[in-house]
C-alpha cells in the first residue's frame, strides 16, 4: 500500500480522485495539505490521515500532538531559522513513522 500526501486540495469534486485511488489502487492518504473546510471529510473517510491548513501553515502553526514530538517549540526571532528548525523536526519524525 502506497502512503499519499495530498496537498492544495480542497473539499469539492478533487476528493473523489482521493476515494478512487484508495478503493481501486490502494493509495492510502496519510496527510493533506489544503482548506479548513476539508476537515469533516478527513475525519471522517481518513481519520488516520493528518489535514493541515494551507493558511497556518504558511503561519508556521503547527500541532506536533499527532507525530509525538516532546520537544516544545520555541518562538525565535528569525521566522527563517525556525522554519528550517521545524521542517527538520518534522522530516526526522515523519521518516522515523514511514520507516516502521
Amino acid at each position: 500500500m502506497k502512503k499519499i500526501i495530498y496537498s492544495y486540495f480542497k473539499s469539492d469534486e478533487r476528493r473523489f480522485v482521493v476515494d478512487y485511488l484508495k478503493d481501486k489502487h490502494g493509495w492510502e492518504p496519510v496527510f493533506f495539505h489544503g482548506g479548513e473546510g476539508m476537515r469533516k471529510w478527513v475525519e471522517k473517510c481518513y481519520p488516520d490521515a493528518i489535514l493541515h491548513d494551507a493558511m497556518a501553515m504558511r503561519q508556521a502553526c503547527f500541532d506536533y500532538s499527532r507525530i509525538g514530538l516532546n520537544e516544545k517549540i520555541k518562538k525565535y526571532t528569525d521566522p527563517k531559522y525556525e522554519m528550517e528548525r521545524i521542517a527538520k523536526l518534522l522530516y526526522k519524525s515523519y521518516k522515523a513513522y514511514y520507516e516502521n
